[in-house]
């Protein structure tokens, strides 16, 4: 058990693809340290009970573990052996910013030199020679490049069939010459032989009095090899940018543009051993419309999302081994939003478990002036296996719970609701059990009862698109009064039904605490989307229960005046209302849906109080602007 728990985390490649200064690969060094030592501590235990024992061992007994002994004490102690293995053998890192990637370098170098009592005196003040990690922690552009060799093979393929296009046509162009097959096998075996010259050099930093000027030379091989084969790749990958290769201008533009990085040349071994065994990170929660001008994407599943955290999570699909595991901090609308649905359809085919937690901005956030709503998603990687799926709530909270926060998380069995496609927030087997009987009333929903413009009498009702523990949905034109500015058609939107009972029924619903939990647990968090309200699931209609709510609407329109009040700021004059004062009536709004859709008791009372300590506190009446 030992020797087979010692050899996993010896082997277990981790990366963070877009580490920054090194954060999260930091958090895995201090993960991995106690393990090593636990190991270590026992393998001694292990070789000093066989030297006390009365019979004379068999000499091969344990030879690997005082083998591993002996490595150790030929270093100053034995956590500078530990931290200095992890970082070699375990630590791997990509980023654009090659600031970024020497300051990560750097602090996993701090983190090794403080392990050592340094002697001012003594020769190199009693340093070894600290690890070269140039082949581990690297610049460049995660998404452009070549991941896998089946990508070169798309490239090699795509240009031979231009090629012969061109030529068909009768236009000059160069003959397609090399065979595909051979191609590819020649540069998987560069590949190869490139790797074989790391692993030397890796093996040169673990050897007693390394030789300087051979482990110099044995570094430039390793270069020399790695341009040869990325100046070779690059070459395919630009002609797939549509860029000339012989357009030196262009070519070399377009280089230190995208900062290809081609991750089957980089680290072949791992690549060709299925892939990286642990993916972490907090990829940027950037829109790609803001980098495209310094580069752009080809062939990315994801592009609809229009962010890089999504680029990120897709290309890590490429790069994890199968059996791995996968980590990352991204925004919500990685489950909640209709522009990711390709994204997790994607993830759902390549992680057979997906455990997905999220957090509000509001009272607290995840990170102290980010303000985005978070999910941390961990998932299982492996192929051809159906998607389980567990989620946490949405979660609102406060900083004085931060320090309980993930030990109080409570995941449950989720599911993909089907007529969005997204990932239920659930927490609970209530919450999936109510979007379960909604899920069953969908094929009428909202939408069903839209009615046109075009009619003699329309009936409208308006709606906050941006709320925060609140839904707002009125059929009266609240108080608005400016000399130079009109009401923010931004946050508000019009619906327009086919009658006045209809109208207040929908209306109902919008306010309900039932529609609050469909938005919170399948939405983005943040702003009410046209698909959140054309798909909400209504079913058939009871002309009693329309007409009870009817009333109750009227009702609720009346007691959202009476507890308003006309806030003044420095440009403008406008209503506020005060929902959390009128949820004696929302309550009885829920009850009457909770008939309609057959809840339980149990899982009315749950709708009532759904995250009724933050509805119901201090900040409850502010929206988000």
């Amino acid at each position: 058990l030992l020797r087979a728990f010692y050899n996993a985390i010896t082997t277990v490649s981790v990366l963070d693809p877009t580490c920054g200064s090194g954060a999260f690969l930091f958090a895995a060094l201090n993960i991995l340290q106690p393990l090593y030592d636990a190991c270590l501590e026992r393998m001694q235990g292990f070789v000093d009970d066989l030297d006390r024992a009365e019979e004379k061992p068999h000499p091969e007994k344990f030879k690997d573990f005082r083998e591993t002994l002996a490595q150790v004490a030929k270093h100053p102690n034995r956590n500078y052996f530990i931290y200095k293995s992890i970082i070699l053998n375990n630590l791997y890192g990509v980023d654009i910013m090659e600031e970024a990637t020497e300051i990560c370098k750097l602090r996993l170098f701090l983190k090794l030199v403080s392990q050592v009592e340094v002697n001012p005196i003594a020769q190199n003040m009693g340093l070894e020679p600290l690890p070269d990690i140039d082949f581990n922690i690297r610049a460049g552009n995660t998404l452009v490049g070549f991941a896998t060799l089946e990508e070169v093979r798309r490239a090699i393929t795509q240009e031979e069939v231009k090629g012969k296009k061109e030529k068909g046509k009768g236009e000059e162009a160069a003959q397609f010459k090399l065979d595909l097959g051979d191609d590819l096998s020649r540069i998987n075996e560069a590949a190869e032989i490139a790797d074989r010259a790391y692993q030397l050099f890796r093996q040169m930093q673990t050897q007693e009095g390394m030789d300087g000027k051979a482990f110099a030379e044995a570094k430039q091989e390793v270069r020399r090899r790695l341009k040869a084969l990325n100046e070779e790749l690059n070459i395919y990958l630009a002609k797939e940018y549509s860029v000339d290769p012989n357009n030196a201008k262009a070519y070399e533009k377009w280089l230190k543009s995208h900062q290809p990085f081609h991750w089957l040349v980089e680290f072949h071994r791992i690549m060709y051993q299925g892939g990286f065994k642990v993916i972490i990170g907090n990829p940027p929660y950037v829109e790609y419309r803001i980098v495209q001008d310094q580069y752009k994407i080809k062939n990315y599943e994801s592009l609809n999302a229009n962010n890089l955290y999504a680029f990120c999570m897709e290309r890590t699909t490429c790069l994890i081994g199968n059996h791995s595991w996968f980590g990352m901090i991204v925004p919500t609308s990685v489950i909640g939003l209709d522009e990711t649905e390709t994204l997790r359809d994607l993830l759902l085919r390549r992680f057979s478990i997906s455990n997905c937690s999220t957090y509000s901005i509001r009272p607290s956030k995840l990170f102290d002036g980010v303000d985005q709503r978070l999910c941390i998603y961990l998932a299982k990687a492996d192929k051809n296996i159906s998607p389980v799926i567990q989620s946490t709530k949405y979660h609102h909270w406060n900083t004085n719970e931060r320090e309980t926060l993930f030990s109080r998380l409570e995941y449950s069995h989720s599911l993909v609701y089907a007529s969005l496609n997204r990932i239920a927030q659930t927490g609970s087997q209530i919450s999936t059990s109510i979007l379960e009987k909604l899920e069953s009333r969908s094929k009428k929903t909202i939408s069903s009862h839209y009615g046109s413009k075009l009619q003699k009498i329309t009936h409208i009702i308006n709606y906050h698109r941006s709320p925060r523990y609140w839904i707002r949905a009125i059929n009266f034109e609240p108080y608005f009064k400016s000399s130079n500015r009109s009401r923010s058609i931004h946050h508000v939107r019009d619906l327009i039904f086919q009658d006045i009972e209809t109208s207040k029924f929908m209306g109902s619903i919008l306010n309900s605490s039932l529609f609050f939990f469909w938005f919170i647990s399948l939405g983005n968090g943040r702003n009410i989307t046209g698909s959140d309200v054309h798909s909400f699931p209504v079913g058939k209609i009871d002309v009693k229960i329309l007409t009870e709510m009817s009333k109750l609407f009227d009702d609720l329109m009346e007691d959202y005046k009476l507890n308003s009040f006309v806030r003044v700021r420095k440009d403008c004059e406008f209503q506020e209302f005060q929902q959390n004062l009128s949820k004696p009536i929302i309550d009885k709004i829920d009850a009457v849906l909770a008939y309609h859709y057959s809840f339980t008791d149990e899982e009315l009372d749950f709708i009532i109080n759904y995250d009724i300590k933050y509805r119901m506190g201090l900040d409850a009446l502010e929206e988000d602007d």
